[in-house]
């Protein structure tokens, strides 16, 4: 685990294990859940996970989309009825980096460091999360990039396989312990832990999302294999 091994520990240790890892890169798997399911949910769970079992203190959740990133910065405040790490007392409280503070926040040693950022404000030109002043001697990048217990959880992750993505280029540049993403759709070649599909969503009856079937009802004297071939 992160607060036990090196980062070549924690790798060979997990290609022991039949995970595939390429040598001398950071450990990277992905959740297949189907939209609704909860993905923000298991993120915030795992996120407590290190937090409670003293391996990590610094997570780093990305995500593209402003909707999502303020779902999150208003769902890790403690109160809210979809509170990101499950129980407040599992984290009671933790030091939250979002769009707002990332050229000012200074990381508590003794709490759980929560970095709410966009692939692009970790790779792009004008990066408040690289900036320093008088205060600080270091940026919150440089502050991440030095941090050996470092875990990324990272939204619509089908994304990274993009050779020249802003998403790809963000993970490596942060080079975490481990790397966790979630997709509804991963690619072919994505080390998946765990997939839980739509079609087995919506059989379990635990899809949340609005749902609603169109049906075009065919003439009884259509044969199914013209009733494919119908505009």
């Amino acid at each position: 685990m992160p607060g036990d091994l090196t980062h070549d520990e924690l790798a060979a240790q997990l290609r022991g294990m039949g995970h595939r890892v390429v040598p001398g890169s950071y450990p990277a798997f992905q959740f297949a859940l189907a939209t609704g399911v909860g993905k923000r949910r298991l993120m915030g769970a795992l996120a407590a996970y290190f937090h409670q079992a003293r391996q990590s203190r610094n997570v780093v959740v990305l995500a593209s989309r402003t909707a999502i990133l303020d779902m999150l910065e208003s769902e890790v405040v403690p109160g809210h009825s979809k509170y990101f790490f499950v129980d407040e007392h599992l984290v009671p409280d933790a030091k939250i980096c979002s769009r707002g503070n990332a050229a000012t926040f200074v990381p508590d040693p003794d709490l759980l460091n929560v970095f709410l950022l966009s692939p692009q404000s970790i790779t792009g030109g004008a990066r408040r999360i690289a900036s320093r002043d008088d205060f600080r001697d270091e940026s919150t990048l440089d502050y991440l990039k030095r941090c050996d217990d470092q875990v990324v959880l990272t939204d619509e992750a089908h994304h990274i396989g993009d050779v020249d993505s802003a998403w790809r280029r963000a993970v490596q540049d942060l080079q975490p312990k481990l790397h966790f993403g979630f997709s509804a759709t991963p690619r072919p070649d994505a080390e998946v832990l765990h997939s839980y599909d739509l079609a087995t969503c919506l059989r379990e009856g635990l899809f949340t999302k609005a749902l609603d079937l169109l049906v075009n009802e065919s003439d009884e004297g259509i044969t199914a294999d013209d009733w494919d071939r119908a505009a």
